[in-house]
C-alpha cells in the first residue's frame, strides 16, 4: 500500500522535475521518497537547489520557496522521506545511481527516478523499474500507484498487502472494534503473522521498544482481553520488545449499535499513512473468497485519526488508564 521510489536528488536541478516528483511523491498517493543516501537525501538536494538559485541568480524569496517545498518533505506532518530497513550505501562509491541499483537488486524499489538515465521516445520497460524524470506519467505501470487494492478474507492477504507500510513505519496503530481474543479465528493467525514480521524486523533497529499498538473495544471484560493476549502473543515478542493494547469503554448511557462504532470500519495508522479496511482482519473461522478492499485514507481524515489516536478522544467511546496494558515480550534471540 506505500510505494517506495528512489528518486536521485539532482532532480533538483530542474524546477520542472522537483515540482513534479515532491508533488506526486506522498504518503496519500501511495508513494514515497527514499532516503538516499541514508539520512542525507535533504541535505544534497538543499545543497543542488541552492546552487541552482546561484547559477540562475533566482531571487531569496524564489530560493526560500523551493526550501520551503523541500522541508515539508520531511516534516512529521508529511513524512515523505523514509529510510528502508537493511539498507547499505557503500561511501567509498560516489555515484548515486551505482549504489542505489545495488540496492535496487537487494530488493526493489518500486522504481528509480534519475536524469542520469537515457531519456527515450520508446515505450518503456516497466520490468527495468528505471526512468528519465521526464518519462514519469500515469501511463508508467510503477508510477501509476492505486489508491485502493481488492483482497480477498483469506489469512495472509491483508498480511501481504500492508507490509511495505509497516516496513518503513516508527509507530504503527491497528484499529479495530471486533477485535478477538479466540487462539482459532483467522483474525489471530493474521495478528501472529504481523507480530512475527514486525518482531523479526525490528529487533535490530533503534526504534521503540513497541512493536505496535492494539485499539478494541472486545465484549469480554478486560482482564480476560488482557490474559489470553499475553497467551497468544508473547511467545512471538522478542524479549526487550512489546506490543500495547488499548482496550476501549463505550461511554455510558451511549446506545452503540453494531454499524455505529467508530471503530466500525478497521484503520491501519503509522506516522506516514493510513489504510482503512472493510474486513481485513475479520475472524471468521474458516477461509473465503469474498473480496475485500483495502482503501488509502485521505490525508485530511488520516490526520483527524491520527489526532484522536495521540489525544485518545473519539466520539462514543472513552479510555481510562486502568484499560492500557503491555504484553512483554518473552522469546529469546
Amino acid at each position: 500500500m506505500l510505494n517506495i521510489f528512489a528518486i536521485d536528488p539532482k532532480i533538483c536541478r530542474n524546477l520542472e522535475w522537483f515540482r513534479y516528483c515532491t508533488e506526486h511523491c506522498h504518503p496519500s498517493q501511495g508513494r514515497i521518497i527514499a532516503d538516499l543516501p541514508p539520512g542525507e537525501w535533504y541535505r544534497n538536494a538543499e545543497a543542488i537547489i541552492k546552487q541552482l538559485a546561484q547559477d540562475h541568480n533566482l531571487s531569496q524569496i524564489k530560493e526560500r520557496s523551493l526550501i520551503a517545498r523541500l522541508q515539508s518533505l520531511s516534516s512529521k506532518e508529511t513524512s515523505q522521506l523514509v529510510e528502508r530497513p537493511g539498507t547499505y550505501w557503500d561511501y567509498l562509491e560516489t555515484e548515486w545511481i551505482t549504489n542505489t541499483e545495488k540496492e535496487h537488486e537487494r530488493e526493489n524499489f518500486s522504481a528509480i527516478v534519475s536524469p542520469e538515465y537515457e531519456e527515450t521516445d520508446e515505450q518503456t520497460d516497466d520490468e527495468r523499474r528505471k526512468y528519465h524524470p521526464n518519462e514519469l506519467n500515469r501511463n508508467i505501470k510503477a508510477w501509476n500507484t492505486p489508491s485502493g487494492i481488492a483482497i480477498t478474507r483469506s489469512p495472509g492477504e491483508f498480511v501481504k498487502a500492508i507490509l511495505p507500510m509497516l516496513q518503513v513505519a516508527e509507530n504503527i496503530h491497528f484499529i479495530d472494534s471486533y477485535f478477538n481474543v479466540d487462539g482459532n479465528s483467522l483474525f489471530t493467525k493474521n495478528y501472529k503473522r504481523i507480530v512475527n514480521y514486525l518482531a523479526q524486523h525490528y529487533n535490530t533497529t533503534d526504534y521503540s521498544s513497541s512493536l505496535l499498538t492494539i485499539h478494541c473495544c472486545p465484549d469480554v471484560p478486560e482482564k480476560i482481553t488482557e490474559n489470553r493476549l499475553k497467551q497468544l502473543y508473547e511467545h512471538l515478542i522478542p524479549i526487550k520488545k512489546s506490543v500495547e493494547v488499548f482496550v476501549w469503554q463505550i461511554k455510558e448511557n451511549v446506545d452503540i449499535r453494531k454499524g455505529n462504532h467508530p471503530f466500525h470500519n478497521r484503520y491501519v495508522l503509522t506516522n506516514h499513512c493510513g489504510v482503512i479496511a472493510g474486513y481485513g482482519t475479520d475472524s471468521y473461522k474458516k477461509e473465503t473468497e469474498a473480496p475485500d478492499i483495502l482503501q488509502v485514507i485521505d490525508h485530511e481524515i488520516y490526520r483527524k485519526l491520527w489526532n484522536q489516536i495521540r489525544d485518545e478522544e473519539f466520539p462514543m467511546i472513552h479510555i481510562e488508564e486502568g484499560n492500557k496494558f503491555v504484553i512483554d515480550g518473552a522469546k529469546s534471540a
